[in-house]
């Protein structure tokens, strides 16, 4: 959209609004996302005219993530965030959003960005420790104000940050921020883009730490500002964004004191706490740094305004405390398992290629074990990516590998244009003439690599196809396997791993020329027995790699486990985990003893299983087992709330000496004496600090009430009683969405809502799920809502019965293809798509997600009375789905789409014999069908299908096509006698002259290859060429590939006899 035109929404937009937006005058950030423009608006009620400025996207009309973004920058009021007066919109005839904007007040400030280059240590004039406390101060106030409304940021940065003359600060432009409790990086592969800026990202926002997302992550990036407001520089100097991640994740700063001298011990250290790469190692709360703060202002008015000494040093962290209920995150009795995962990783940092396999029951911490891994590999120069196979997903071949594999196509595009045209270049030469085959399966790589000057691989059958392909993407893996970055690949959930991805993972670990590599696949032990295909697959691969094989499995939790698991979450002061290096027996410290029934009881309720002890503590929080006991002298009044009364008091408590008398405004504790202060060292920052707790507060709970506590079966009743206590409409909500998928669009389920006859907008539908973020049953990830495990959709999915499960897809699969419409051409006829074509750039990501939802849905279809066209228009979409699966060798989800399009033609076509107007594309099925059959070895099933086949050809052509699956059929199963015999019937049905009285199979097969000579003399290879389907085409004699393909299969049978 022009400027123009963007000008004239925004008076359009203005009208429904409480402002009359007088004129816009100029832009004053042309951004490539966002356009924001300074102008004149007054209050309708008001003759006052104000400055304001106008904010709204490029892109017209607006996502709906994006207007919630907006909105929620809307909805922040702060002295210490941007004022915003009005949020304007113009919807469409679907209550949708055509146009937003926010209309703000015109802070007439500069990014802190340009005052850090004039103040800092590099020029001539630089800030006073006072004036850098007072920055420090607004900018955590502003922190704790955007946290206490429930949002993060998630690109705090100097850029991000306006300042005035009189140096007031005021935050901008949430683009990249959430209101979550937390926010997850599972998904995180799915996305090309980091949200927010790299040089200032937290460890776990970089997707590398496999950590979530909360408001920690923004201090983490506070910190990183206030390193380059103290030092003039960043702490980590790099341009590269692999090696910028790096750092991030693996390598300590520089101490601010140490680049920039005239930086207070004390404030260097604060710095550092805020930079921890452990997010609990960190301040856990706005109060505890501010606390520290005004204890360095004291110490320093006490000094005379003139500087920190290091004698001044004090613990930092004392009063650190969050009233927050957070479950304990460390890792408890899988400390042989992460020391094995270690032991393996090094061995393949001498090049070798190793795997292990970890088994264990549903929630025993699989997927948290490896995630500790991502740390010392990334410190060794390694790389792990991570990638999960979902039950919902099971007919989407490769997924788990592919996405993983996106991972590190998300990382290249991260890097700058020269960069990515190296890699460009190097990707190329791995793959040749398999590019377009990989790029079917990993379509981030057309980001990289133009799709149009990809030649297609000329391969002739599914054999061939699929030898390629696992060849190709092999040499991808060892691409990005070497010895200067050892590559770890974690697959999660190996029970629905489907047979493609498990052959080629078979295929590049017995690689014989692969190196330095490192496979770890989870699978949940009580769901895949030994006849399982993974399980004989596991099996397999281990008595072939012998010592270069491993296998774990995770048992419960012991008793001991457990109690320093709630010691930690009850009193993380005592930092149970390490408690016994101290030398200090754990079981009589006295919080021990103090939790001891209380860990006795959860153990024996959960059995022992980490995800089942986290379910019950929270469960146990939400029904108020838990309360927060305080003993400071002014404990009914908030922390905040004393804070700010600091603020208020600080002139009039002011002492003789110019100091402020800070003990009296926190708690009677003697820690604000000065003898306090003494004896700290540049250590005090380290993660043995108190985190989470202050000295005077600590958890409490009531036995009684604990007992009483009804008993669930396991993990899934629990969670029932948990959505049993959400509001009717959370609930429900989250029912819809359970058909959704594992992960779903809000805007995508607002939709389907409506489409139940419940009128809800995107605000209201936002809203109504902050109970279940809140509680743990969702969180969101890369812009998605996800459910926070499999058992938990599956719960909600459960509770509906299958009528309305099948309404419920049907309405998304009908939004999914409005949307597939609306943005991109249509499908091509299947009339037209040939099952020999290896294009499938007609088959997409929104087509399969629709699909799935019809064919989810097609019994409801026809009881509803589904019409013939509607059934074949169906039929063909999962046609073409299949043949795309069929090329990227994903022959189960192939056979998946397969059969429902034989569904859906069998409805249509109720007449023992096809229409007319419908043999043609019968043939095109029914010969796909055959196919994909075959390739899945279903014997009984894919003979049924050529017998119906056979009587439905009308044509020699279609005669010998049902002629060529026969050979087909005979080759899969090894009867090369019977295939050479219907090899030969085709050729003559192609009119290819074979003697009738040729005496055995090798005189016909000699003959065959004669016939071969004759098309082909005096051809040269420009005389060779492919058609617009990818058929073989002689260009004098019109030849198809049917003929060639028959040949070839012919000759290969014979060899094989």
């Amino acid at each position: 959209m022009s400027d123009k035109d963007l000008e004239d929404q925004l008076v359009k937009a203005a009208l429904n609004s409480d402002y009359e937006l007088v004129i816009v005058h100029e832009i004053i950030h042309p951004g490539k996302l966002s356009r924001i423009f300074r102008g004149h608006a007054r209050k309708l009620d008001s003759q006052i005219t104000q400055k304001v400025v106008l904010k709204t996207s490029r892109k017209q009309p607006q996502h709906s993530k994006e207007v919630a973004k907006l909105r929620q920058e809307y909805d922040i009021d702060s002295p210490h965030i941007i004022q915003y007066y009005d949020f304007l919109t113009i919807l469409n005839e679907r209550q949708e959003y055509k146009f937003a904007a926010i209309l703000q007040e015109d802070f007439e400030g500069e990014d802190m960005s340009l005052f850090i280059m004039r103040n800092s240590p590099l020029n001539d004039y630089t800030l006073t420790t006072l004036s850098f406390l007072d920055i420090f101060v607004q900018l955590v106030e502003g922190l704790r104000e955007m946290h206490q409304k429930g949002v993060i940021h998630k690109d705090v940065k100097p850029g991000n940050i306006m300042i005035d003359n009189q140096r007031r600060i005021k935050f901008i432009d949430f683009g990249c921020s959430t209101k979550l409790r937390e926010e997850s990086q599972k998904n995180t592969q799915k996305h090309s883009k980091l949200d927010g800026t790299l040089a200032y990202m937290s460890p776990e926002q970089t997707g590398r730490m496999s950590k979530s997302i909360d408001y920690r992550t923004d201090f983490y990036s506070l910190g990183v500002s206030l390193y380059e407001m103290s030092c003039g520089q960043l702490p980590f100097q790099s341009t590269e964004a692999m090696e910028l991640i790096h750092c991030h994740v693996a390598r300590q700063p520089v101490p601010p004191h140490i680049i920039s001298p005239n930086t207070p011990l004390i404030i260097s250290n604060i710095i550092l706490k805020l930079m921890m790469k452990n997010a609990e190692h960190r301040y856990q709360s706005s109060q505890g740094i501010l606390y520290d703060l005004y204890t360095s202002k004291n110490i320093l008015l006490k000094n005379g305004a003139k500087k920190l000494e290091d004698k001044d040093m004090f613990k930092l962290g004392r009063r650190d405390f969050t009233e927050r209920f957070q479950v304990a995150r460390a890792l408890y009795g899988r400390t042989q398992q992460l020391r094995t995962l270690l032991e393996v990783f090094d061995s393949i940092r001498s090049g070798s290629v190793e795997c292990v396999f970890i088994g264990g029951m549903s929630g025993t911490g699989k997927s948290i074990l490896v995630s500790e891994l991502q740390r010392p590999v990334s410190m060794r120069g390694g790389l792990l990516i991570t990638g999960k196979f979902n039950q919902s997903e099971a007919n989407n071949a490769y997924s788990a590998i592919t996405s993983a594999m996106s991972q590190l196509i998300r990382t290249i595009l991260l890097e700058d244009e020269e960069k990515i045209e190296v890699w460009k270049h190097k990707i190329e030469g791995a793959l040749g003439a398999q590019t377009r085959f990989i790029m079917e399966v990993i379509p981030e790589l057309s980001k990289i690599i133009d799709r149009d000057n990809v030649e297609v691989a000329n391969v002739f059958g599914s054999i061939d196809n699929k030898q390629h392909f696992t060849v190709a993407f092999t040499n991808l893996i060892k691409l990005f396997s070497t010895e200067q970055s050892p590559l770890v690949i974690f697959l999660d959930d190996l029970q629905w791993c489907d047979t493609a991805s498990l052959n080629l993972i078979q295929s590049i670990l017995l690689d014989p020329n692969a190196k330095y590599l490192m496979l770890i696949g989870s699978y949940r032990s009580d769901e895949m027995p030994e006849t399982h295909q993974c399980s004989i697959a596991i099996n397999r691969i281990c008595k072939i790699m012998d010592r270069r094989a491993h296998k774990l499995m995770l048992e419960k939790l012991t008793i001991l486990d457990v109690h320093k698991w709630i010691v930690d979450t009850l009193n993380p002061s005592m930092n149970a985990i390490n408690f016994e290096s101290s030398g200090t027996n754990f079981e009589e410290a006295p919080s021990a003893k103090r939790t001891l029934p209380l860990a006795e009881f959860i153990y024996n309720r959960s059995s022992g299983n980490p995800f089942y002890v986290r379910m019950l503590l929270e469960s146990m929080y939400e029904q108020g087992v838990f309360t927060l006991e305080r003993h400071d002298q002014d404990a009914p009044t908030s922390y905040s709330n004393r804070m700010e009364r600091i603020r208020c008091k600080e002139e009039k408590e002011k002492q003789p000496n110019g100091t402020l008398n800070i003990r009296a405004s926190f708690d009677s504790d003697s820690s604000g004496d000065s003898s306090d202060y003494s004896g700290g060292s540049g250590s005090d920052y380290s993660s043995g600090d108190s985190v989470n707790s202050a000295s005077n507060s600590r958890w409490m709970w009531d036995m009684d009430k604990v007992i009483k506590m009804r008993a669930h079966d396991d993990i899934v009743h629990l969670m029932l009683e948990r959505i049993d206590n959400l509001q009717v409409e959370t609930a429900e909500i989250l029912d819809v969405a359970s058909c959704v998928g594992d992960t779903f669009d809000t805007n995508l389920l607002m939709t389907v809502m409506n489409g139940l006859g419940v009128n809800i907008d995107l605000k209201h539908l936002m809203d109504a799920l902050i109970p279940a973020y809140t509680s743990g049953l969702i969180y969101s990830s890369g812009g998605e809502c996800c459910f926070a495990h499999d058992r938990v959709r599956s719960t909600f999915y459960g509770r509906q019965n299958s009528k309305k499960r099948m309404l419920i897809h049907k309405l998304v699969a009908t939004e999914l293809f409005k949307r597939r419409e609306e943005n991109s051409t249509p499908t091509s006829d299947v009339h037209s798509v040939s099952s020999h074509s290896s294009d499938s750039s007609d088959f997409d990501d929104l087509l399969g997600s629709a699909l799935h939802h019809i064919n989810s849905s097609r019994v409801l279809l026809l009881e509803e009375g589904l019409s013939g066209d509607d059934a074949i228009r169906y039929a063909k979409l999962n046609v073409l789905a299949s043949i795309s699966s069929k090329q990227s060798i994903a022959y189960e989800s192939a056979k998946e789409f397969i059969m429902s399009g034989a569904f859906f033609f069998n409805y249509a076509e109720k007449d023992a014999l096809w229409s007319t107007k419908n043999h043609d594309f019968g043939i095109v099925l029914y010969s796909t069908l055959a196919d994909v059959l075959t390739l899945n070895c279903d014997v009984e099933e894919c003979w049924n299908v050529l017998t119906v086949l056979e009587t439905r050809c009308r044509t020699d052509y279609e005669r010998a096509k049902a002629q060529s699956l026969m050979l087909s059929y005979y080759v899969s199963f090894n009867d090369n006698e019977q295939a050479i015999k219907h090899g030969i019937n085709a050729l003559k049905l192609l009119q290819i002259n074979i003697p009738d009285d040729i005496p055995s199979i090798k005189d016909c097969c000699t003959e065959v290859v004669l016939v071969i000579h004759n098309l082909l003399k005096d051809k040269s290879i420009d005389d060779i060429t492919f058609n617009e389907n990818k058929e073989i085409h002689l260009n004098e004699s019109g030849q198809s590939i049917l003929t060639m393909s028959i040949i070839g299969k012919v000759i290969s049978a014979f060899i094989s006899l």
